[in-house]
C-alpha cells in the first residue's frame, strides 16, 4: 500500500512538473508567434482552391509556362525563368498538376511569410510587445489576405 501512494505521488508531481512547463511554453512569445502564423495560413488557406472561382490568365502562365519550358516545347527568357523561380511556380505544375489550389498556394505562402516578417521588424524597432499585436493585426489585415489570396486579380 505504501508504494502505491509513493507512485501515485509521483504521478502527481510529474503532472505538475508537466503543467507548470506548458504554461511557461504557451506564455513565451515564440509560441505564440507560431500559432498567430499557424492561424494567419489556416487563414489564408481556407476554401483556396474554390475562392475565386475558375483559374485566371496569370495562374495559368504562372504553371503552365515553366511546363513547358522544361518539356523544351517552348523558349523562356532568362527574366521569366528568374521570375517564376522567386515566385514559387516554376516546379508547381511538376509536384501537383493543373490544381488551383497548389497554383495559388506559393503567393499564399509568401503572405503568410510576411506575418513573420512584420513581428522581426515591429520587435526590431519598438518592443517584443509591438512586434505580437503587430502580427495579430497583420494575421486578420483585410488588405494583406487579400493580396496574399487573389494575386491574380491584382496583378492583371
Amino acid at each position: 500500500m505504501r508504494r502505491f501512494a509513493e507512485n501515485v505521488i509521483s504521478f502527481q508531481i510529474f503532472i505538475q512538473t508537466l503543467r507548470n512547463r506548458l504554461l511557461i511554453l504557451f506564455r513565451s512569445d515564440t509560441c505564440i508567434l507560431g500559432l498567430i502564423i499557424a492561424l494567419a495560413f489556416c487563414l489564408r488557406t481556407y476554401k483556396l482552391q474554390e475562392v475565386p472561382a475558375g483559374i485566371f490568365f496569370d495562374e495559368i502562365t504562372g504553371t503552365y509556362d515553366p511546363f513547358l519550358f522544361i518539356h523544351g516545347l517552348v523558349g523562356l527568357s532568362l527574366k521569366n525563368i528568374i521570375s517564376y523561380l522567386l515566385s514559387g511556380t516554376f516546379f508547381t505544375y511538376l509536384v501537383a498538376g493543373p490544381s488551383p489550389f497548389f497554383t495559388r498556394l506559393p503567393a499564399d505562402l509568401i503572405g503568410t511569410l510576411l506575418v513573420l516578417v512584420v513581428y522581426l521588424l515591429a520587435k526590431e524597432i519598438f518592443s517584443k510587445k509591438v512586434g505580437l499585436f503587430s502580427v495579430l493585426l497583420t494575421a486578420f489585415c483585410h488588405w494583406e489576405f487579400i493580396f496574399s489570396n487573389f494575386q491574380a486579380l491584382i496583378s492583371s
